[in-house]
């Protein structure tokens, strides 16, 4: 099996969920509208986030959030990153 970096047969090894994943699928909402957790959650399914994702934005309160900054005072435990460093 091919095992280069950009092998898509693999599944995922990335450690848990962290907010520069969060934002790599949801930011392009953020324009000055408010998004709720469901527009969220169908950002990062249209984006191909994964399951792992999708599960921490569907356990979000549904509120209206106004800047992804919004979003991690709902997400405290969330690293910034997923470097194990």
């Amino acid at each position: 099996m091919n095992t280069t970096p950009h092998d898509t047969t693999r599944p995922s090894t990335r450690g848990r969920v962290s907010r520069t994943e969060i934002a790599d699928h949801v930011e392009g909402l953020f324009d000055g509208n408010q998004v709720h957790r469901s527009d969220l959650y169908r950002e990062a399914e249209r984006t191909s986030a994964r399951p792992a994702l999708l599960d921490v934005l569907a356990a979000l309160p549904d509120r209206a959030y106004r800047r992804l900054g919004d979003l991690w005072q709902d997400l405290p435990h969330l690293p910034i990153d997923d470097d194990p460093r």
